[in-house]
Parts: C-alpha cells; structure tokens; sequence
C-alpha cells in the first residue's frame, strides 16, 4: 500500500483483504496468504515474474543488483522482440526493484566494513518462503522450483525424475548437478560449485533444450561438452579458475547463436579465439576477466572484435597491458559501449591525464577500477574532465595518486573504496571546491570506504556535506583524526560508522556539538 493516499483506495483494499476466501489455514498459508495481499498489489506481471525469482537465491543471499537484472534480460521479462535498449532494461529493472524495496518485498544491503562494491538486496527470510511458496504454485507443485535447501535433503537419482523441474538453484554444490534426459521444462540452472569440485561434463546438459539462463561457477571445469548446443540459451555466466581442454570450451561456446548476456571470468586460459565474439551475433552485455594470456597482441584483438560487433551495448573489461591501453584509447566505437572499466597490473606507465581525459569520452562508464598501478602518472593534476555516469569507482595499490580531487565531477558517484595508497595525505584538496554555494560535492556518495592509508591526514580541511552518505568505513588510518563533519552534514542518512575503537576514541572535533551528535547516534558502532 506505499503510496496509497486517498480513502477510497484503501477502503477498497481492505474489503478485497477481508473477503477473501482462505481454506485449510494452516500456520504457514495464514501467514503466506496475509503476506501475499503486497505480491497481488504489485503493477504487473513483470513485477511478479522479478520478484519470485528472488527466490532462487538462499536466504539472507546477498544479491548483486547488476547481475540479478542481466538474469531477468536473459529470462526475457523484458520482452525477447530485440527493440528494448541494454540501458531501457536497465531502466526498468531499477524500477522494478525501487518498487520491491518500497513494498518491502526486498531490502537494501547496509554496507558495512564488508562494502558491497556493486548496489545489493536481499530477501527477509519469511518473504523468501512465501515468494517460494507462490512460485510452487502454493505448494501444489513442489518439484518445480528447486532451491539450495531441498537440493541438500534429495539424491541426484530423485531428481531426475522430476520432469515439471523449471528452474534449478544450487549456490553451495558439493557434487555434479548435471540436467539429465528427462528435465525437459528446465529454463534457469544456477550451480555454484565448492572450491574442491569439478565439473568433469556437461554433455547431458544438452538435453535441456529449453534452457535461457545458465551460470557454472567452479575450481575447474574439465569438459564443455554440450553447452554448445543450447540453441535458446541468452545468459551465461561462467566463473572458473582452471579451464580445461581450453579449445573444446571455446568450439562449443561459438554454438551460442541465441547469447544476449554473457559473463565470463577464467583465472587461467592461455588464449581466447578471436573468432568467438564475431561468432555471437547477438551479444549485447559482455563482462570478461581472464587471466594467463601468453600473448599480449590478444587483449589488442579481443578489444578489436568487439569494435566490430554490431549488436553490444555494455561492456565490462579488464586491460593490463599498456597495448590493450593504447587500443582501447583508439576504440571511438567501443568506448561508447564500455560499462566498467578495471585498469590492473599494466607494468608500464600510465598517463593518468590523458586516461581521465579519454574517459570523458565514455559517456556510459559506471565503473571504474585503478588496481596495481605503480607507475600512473597522478591524474590529480587533472581538471577538465567529465565523469557524468560514474557510479562506483575503486582505487588500490596505486601509490603515485596523491589525492582524489578529481572525482568531484563525478556526480552522480555512489561508492568509493580507496585502500593501500601510501602517497594520498588529504583526499580531497582546495577550497575552489566549496565556492559555488550552488554546487555540492559528491552529492550521490552513499558508501565512502577508506583502508590502508597510512599517510591519510584529512578527508578534507573543510566542512563537507555528503547529503546521501549512509555508511563510512575506515580502518588501518592512523593518522586520520578528523572527519570533515559539522552538527548538521552527513546526519540525513548516516547511519554505520565502522572503525577501530582506538581510532574512534581518538577523533577530534573543532564542533563541539558535531562531537556530541556523532557520539549519541553511533555510540554503539
């Protein structure tokens, strides 16, 4: 009923709550059929698809926003006519899930010194159960969703005979849980293998010809034996720190003629065919990290065929070698694709101006990563850059930046995690920054996290406002003994505060009240 006003509406809702008919009320259907009246008011039926597909995620599961969005694309809730933009289904499913969280049907993650790099949610325990419950169609047909819980208490020969099976959900796996002849009606398998199990084949896999949404997560994968021939399949998701019989994985995922999305993480891969991305015809979202490449002119090639692919949207990539660095400067089609940008390991210098000034250019960059860079020429010096759409940005090992003012054109900038950066004394530098009354900086920042700065000595030597900061997480800071805080700024939404106990005994207040104010709210923390 969030946003509900007039009389009439709810005067209308109480009657429909009032007369329906509940029979054989049990503890759990009395509950289930209450908590049911938020799922019956929910706009659509996309709505509801969305939200029972939560569900598939354990109790408690923290779940990455992004990702949970890319699944719902290749489910096709948004429609499979290919008119929809990657950014309108973003949209929509943002949407959709402010609409979730109003009715309370999920939560928003609170940050902490775990930060959540990416927006998450999650699902209260009993909604999780209801929302199984409708899914099942209220228990009359249990088999056809399976989650973690059930997979623990049933064998794998059980299973096979469960042909109304549609989705399948195991993110703690122990053994194989491979699709076998008769799980026909399978469209979604999520299997998350522990760090001691392989996927020794997945030729079975084949029979599940209905298959949209498939993610493996595994130590090593041995053969890929039949993904190839999943012809309706549109997501993969594919985590694997050892990969096999390489040349077999890359034959069959060139089979994939139907992909929209596809994630792909290798801890070790010598090469990947350049062939594979012109081979995806309608490959909208790629996001790829692999490591182990022997041959430094591939991350040149591999950036190269994605210039070439006619259909992608957004692109997540890695680039550690100054050639991959170079070649994607050069992309102008590219780089208006490019979703998330980690910069690693690039051993050679790295113009940090220029960089920044070339990011400017990518005008739908939500990401970015600075990681191991020792050799980046300080884009502090930087003043004329535009970070319109940058939402998270994460800076580690990265000991030639001196400060981070040149993320106050970032204003839309939701999270930021610094750490191990021995040369940043004060992170945000000047007074030019608080001149126009008008302007405010990091306006957006809910999620400021500060680690491992051993040289830090002030966020700034002014007062600033945050206006949305929710969370602050400082830790291994020593000689931080400020925040840049008055009685009034950052009180809207604060709410953690997260630090050691010596460091917080030993903060020092120019306000005596700011100090009184911040002791009562977060006392305990």
């Amino acid at each position: 009923m969030a946003g509900v006003e007039t009389v009439e509406s709810w005067e209308h809702s109480k009657n429909n709550f009032l007369n329906s008919t509940w029979t054989d009320l049990t503890w759990e259907k009395d509950v289930f059929s209450t908590l049911k009246f938020s799922y019956d008011r929910l706009p659509d039926e996309t709505h509801t698809k969305c939200f029972l597909y939560c569900a598939l995620y354990p109790e408690d599961y923290v779940i990455q926003v992004d990702d949970l969005i890319h699944k719902w694309i290749g489910e096709g809730f948004f429609g499979n006519d290919g008119k929809r933009s990657v950014h309108y289904m973003h949209c929509h499913g943002g949407s959709i899930i402010e609409k979730l969280t109003l009715s309370c049907l999920l939560e928003n993650v609170e940050v902490g010194n775990g930060i959540y790099v990416e927006r998450s949610i999650k699902m209260h325990d009993v909604i999780h159960d209801m929302a199984l419950w409708i899914a099942r169609d209220q228990d009359r047909n249990k088999n056809k969703v399976i989650v973690q819980e059930d997979a623990q208490a049933i064998s794998q020969d059980e299973v096979e005979n469960w042909e109304m099976v549609e989705r399948i959900s195991i993110l703690y796996c122990a053994k194989s849980w491979i699709p076998s002849k008769s799980w026909t009606n399978l469209e979604t398998l999520l299997l998350r293998f522990e760090s001691d199990c392989a996927i020794n084949g997945l030729q079975n896999i084949q029979y599940a010809s209905q298959l949209k949404v498939l993610e493996l997560r595994s130590e090593k994968i041995v053969s890929a034996e039949g993904i190839g021939c999943l012809n309706l399949l549109q997501y993969l998701s594919l985590r694997v720190t050892v990969l096999m019989n390489a040349s077999e994985f890359w034959r069959e995922l060139e089979n994939l003629k139907t992909l929209k999305v596809f994630h792909l993480f290798v801890g070790d891969a010598n090469f990947i065919p350049l062939q594979l991305i012109r081979n995806l015809p309608k490959l909208k979202v790629f996001r790829f990290h692999v490591e182990g490449l022997q041959d430094n002119t591939t991350e040149e090639g591999i950036l190269e065929e994605l210039e070439c692919s006619s259909n992608l949207e957004e692109l997540l990539v890695d680039i550690t070698t100054e050639r991959g660095l170079n070649k994607l400067l050069k992309l102008a089609k590219l780089q208006s694709c490019i979703y998330g940008l980690d910069l690693r390991h690039v051993h050679s210098q790295v113009d940090g101006p220029l960089l920044l000034a070339t990011m400017s250019k990518l005008k739908n960059l939500q990401y970015l990563g600075f990681l191991f860079l020792e050799n980046v020429i300080d884009p502090s010096v930087c003043d004329t850059c535009c970070l319109s759409m940058l939402q998270t940005v994460v800076i580690s090992y990265c000991n030639t930046i001196h400060h981070l003012t040149w993320l106050k054109y970032a204003q839309l900038l939701r999270r930021l995690v610094v750490g191990r950066c021995d040369s940043i004394k004060e992170a945000i530098k000047g007074k030019i920054i608080l001149e126009d009354k008008k302007d405010t900086i990091f306006p957006s920042l809910e999620v400021l996290s500060l680690n491992e700065l051993p040289n830090l000595r002030s966020i700034h030597e002014g007062v600033l406002s945050f206006p949305s900061l929710s969370s602050i997480d400082v830790s291994n800071c020593g000689i931080l003994k400020k925040l840049p805080f008055d009685s009034n700024s950052a009180m809207a939404k604060l709410r953690l505060i997260w630090g050691e106990q010596e460091w917080w005994d030993n903060l020092e207040w120019d306000d005596p009240a700011a100090e009184a104010t911040f002791h009562s709210k977060f006392q305990q923390r």
